[in-house]
């Protein structure tokens, strides 16, 4: 399907500006992904970088404490859409699931870490973080049979943990 130049600008602008993943962006402007990395990957062959633009974008909004809240925002972010394609693909095994949560919840580590320094506010989200991937690191090592249920219930829990820390 052929889509106008703007619908491919304005793709290009929300990607650029408000710091959300190209699946993110795609989805609110109802284009499909391949379609919308298509673009931007065409956009780049020609000397359009959207993801050099979108960095200026950051450096220029405000210094390294807005840079650290976007790129931790980013990673909740990854994190919501992870858990989304966790529930609407039953088809995915149990520790296949578990794996994606842990590597998930690794980078959300590594990316707290970083900024603890710059943000004190992200160390009780951190701890938050670290103690529901120990949960589920303990549940699917000593009660295989209940990570069905946290895998279930955890999206909610991942919600009130990002209300109240995040």
């Amino acid at each position: 399907m052929a889509y106008p130049a703007e619908d491919r600008q304005k793709v290009r602008n929300a990607f650029i500006n408000s710091n959300l993943t190209l699946e993110l962006v795609a989805a609110q402007a109802g284009i499909p992904v391949s379609t919308v990395s298509r673009w931007k990957r065409e956009a780049a062959d020609q000397g359009d970088n959207w993801d050099k633009h979108r960095a200026a974008v950051l450096m220029a909004g405000g210094g390294i404490e807005d840079i650290s809240r976007m790129i931790l925002l980013g990673t909740l972010t990854e994190y919501q859409v992870t858990m989304e394609r966790i529930r609407e693909n039953p088809d995915i095994p149990a520790p296949e699931r578990v794996d994606m949560l842990t590597r998930l919840g690794d980078s959300f580590s590594k990316c707290i870490a970083a900024s603890k320094k710059v943000l004190p506010e992200t160390n009780e989200l951190a701890i938050a973080m670290e103690v529901l991937k120990m949960l589920g690191e303990l549940i699917s090592r000593q009660y295989p049979k209940h990570l069905h249920t946290y895998l279930e219930i955890m999206p909610a829990l991942g919600d009130e943990v990002k209300k109240k820390y995040g």
